[in-house]
């Protein structure tokens, strides 16, 4: 199946634009899905909205301890690349981590 705007990764569209183009879709699921993820998604430029697909994916099969989600680890990044068979790059990983901690650690400035 072919979406309205075709692939964010491959062009330089926003996720949300992405999400706002399904909205005409004529399948109603796809309008219902469209419309779930534009209340959950944030507005990502085009440019990087590849790294919160990843990071999405990877919070997917985050792990839980006693105190709650566990931070990503550079372990559960190479699994995942390896499994998913992304390869993300150096600047990308630390772009992961750093989304990672402002999303477990919302309004927590580092220093």
């Amino acid at each position: 199946m072919r979406e309205p705007c075709g692939d964010p990764q491959k062009k330089n569209v926003s996720v949300r634009g992405y999400w706002m183009s399904l909205l005409g879709a004529h399948n109603q699921q796809l309008r219902q899905r469209a419309r779930k993820e534009l209340i959950q998604e944030p507005d990502i430029p085009g440019r990087v909205a590849y790294l919160w697909r990843w990071w999405s994916e990877l919070d997917r099969g985050r792990r839980y301890g006693m105190n709650g989600a566990e931070p990503l680890a550079f372990l559960d990044i190479e699994s995942w690349a390896r499994l998913s068979g992304r390869r993300p790059t150096h600047t990308d990983i630390e772009s992961l981590i750093a989304i990672d901690r402002v999303v477990l650690n919302p309004g927590k400035r580092e220093g």
